[in-house]
């Protein structure tokens, strides 16, 4: 294994270790935690988010990658590379200081969120307008929802989920008349 890529590995578990604190952070949010703690956690989740942005945001990951793809590599190991690489250009389009608010703006939601719709609803109207954001930095050229679809689904596209639902809908819909119209089924051996 070339340097690079073993610097990449550690980096890599950095990474890791930031992730799984949040994690662990918002499984205590949802547990244990004391109601009126979420304005701490809010803030530990924005400093954890701002240290992820800038070791993938680093000029020294981007020359990382560079030297780790001189090398000969397996298939795992470029795919991995690809990966990070995906993650690192996509951090790197989204401001450091919205990147690190977001994540605790998220926190602060999920704390309005318990209480009522109420509550939550001014937390949703600063997400979508995030989302909308971070999505016009991501790929200015896409429509919102499009962004957002292929990163939780890559190469999903609007028009691809719409002639999906359209066919489902159309075998759906005279299924379910047929079942209502059926004669039920017996149950008096129950």
């Amino acid at each position: 294994m070339n340097e690079a890529l073993q610097s990449l590995r550690g980096l890599q578990k950095k990474l890791y270790a930031l992730n799984y604190s949040g994690a662990v952070i918002g499984y205590d949010d949802a547990t244990v935690a004391p109601p009126d703690s979420w304005p701490g956690r809010g803030e530990a989740v924005s400093v954890l988010s701002g240290m992820l942005y800038e070791l993938l945001a680093s000029p020294r990951t981007a020359e990382l990658l560079d030297e780790a793809r001189r090398g000969p590599l397996s298939e795992v190991e470029a795919a991995e590379l690809d990966e990070l690489q995906r993650q690192c250009d996509e951090v790197c389009k989204i401001p450091a200081e919205e990147y690190a608010a977001f994540a605790k703006l998220a926190n602060d939601s999920q704390n309005a969120w318990v209480k009522d719709f109420g509550a939550f609803a001014p937390y949703l109207e600063q997400v979508v307008a995030y989302c909308r954001r971070a999505a016009g930095y991501l790929a200015p050229d896409k429509a919102p929802y499009d962004v957002w679809l292929d990163r939780y689904e890559r190469g999903l596209t609007m028009q691809q989920a719409d002639q999906f639902f359209d066919a489902l809908q159309t075998a759906l819909v005279p299924l379910v008349a047929k079942v209502v119209k059926a004669k039920p089924p017996r149950t008096d051996f129950l």
